[in-house]
């Protein structure tokens, strides 16, 4: 009897310890758990992508039910967001499938925020009427959804065609020293890029500059001129007066040192962008 005993109590010593290593093995081998990347509140869609990341912190059914809105919508966006214990709530259920709806790839780039009590849309499109249209479908279907009142925050602008930058920083719009006439070199040189000008979204910045021959204020009021001149011309050509800002900058932002007669040219000039509303 005494053997037997010994035989089991060895056994069951046995056992705990090979339970115990296992479990250490088990423990060792267990890969840790991954530590929340983005526990903001709510649901943010950051645009563009292929599969534009969805991170935050909101209910897995929030999450889910949002990636397949868009699925069905627009397009599919990866989940990677935090699940927070909750429950869905029909609130969440509710603004997820509003603002789902939305063609929110319209966005060229921006973030998509949405909660139960807050929804936040920022970033850039393509054209004024596209900023337009999207702001009118969101809201529409929030209304739909009896979320009419529901705080919207829409920040979204009109970028510039990212081609036409670095064809106008190209321009060469030079004046005579103390003249606002538009030379025929000047015009030409526009010619390559009204029909673009016509064409984009945004506002048109018309910058006129001086070389430091003058005083400032003289400098100031000639680069102004300038400015006004380009501005007019391409009113003229079909740009839209109401889009354009002429500015004076005077000789405060030369583009060259001004120590030759070379460099004191360069600096005579009139420059144009074309930034977001």
């Amino acid at each position: 009897m005494g053997k037997r005993l010994g035989f089991v109590l060895a056994s069951a010593a046995s056992l705990a310890s090979v339970s115990w290593l296992a479990l250490e093995v088990a423990r060792f081998r267990m890969p840790p758990p991954l530590a929340c990347a983005d526990a903001r509140p709510g649901l943010w869609l950051t645009l563009p992508g292929d599969r534009p990341p969805l991170t935050g912190l909101a209910p897995p059914g929030a999450a889910a039910l949002a990636v397949i809105v868009a699925v069905d919508h627009w397009g599919y966006p990866h989940n990677a967001v935090c699940a927070e214990r909750a429950a869905t709530s029909p609130a969440w259920t509710t603004v997820v499938q509003a603002v789902y709806r939305a063609p929110l790839s319209a966005l060229r780039r921006g973030t998509v925020l949405t909660r139960p009590d807050l929804v936040v849309v920022a970033g850039e499109v393509r054209s004024r009427a596209t900023r337009l249209s999207l702001e009118r479908e969101l809201r529409q279907s929030l209304a739909d959804a009896g979320l009419g009142t529901l705080p919207l925050l829409y920040e979204v602008t009109v970028a510039a065609d990212p081609s036409l930058a670095p064809r106008l920083a190209g321009l060469s719009l030079r004046f005579e020293s103390g003249s606002a006439l538009l030379s025929q070199e000047a015009r030409r040189e526009l010619a390559v890029v009204i029909d673009d000008l016509r064409a984009s979204e945004g506002v048109i910045v018309v910058a006129g500059h001086a070389d430091a021959s003058g005083r400032a204020a003289y400098n100031e009021a000639l680069a102004r001129r300038r400015a006004e001149a380009i501005r007019d011309y391409l009113a003229g050509a079909g740009v839209p007066r109401d889009r354009m800002r002429a500015v004076g900058f005077g000789a405060r932002l030369p583009a060259a040192d001004g120590a030759t007669a070379e460099a004191r040219a360069a600096n005579r000039r009139v420059e144009l962008r074309v930034v977001a509303e």
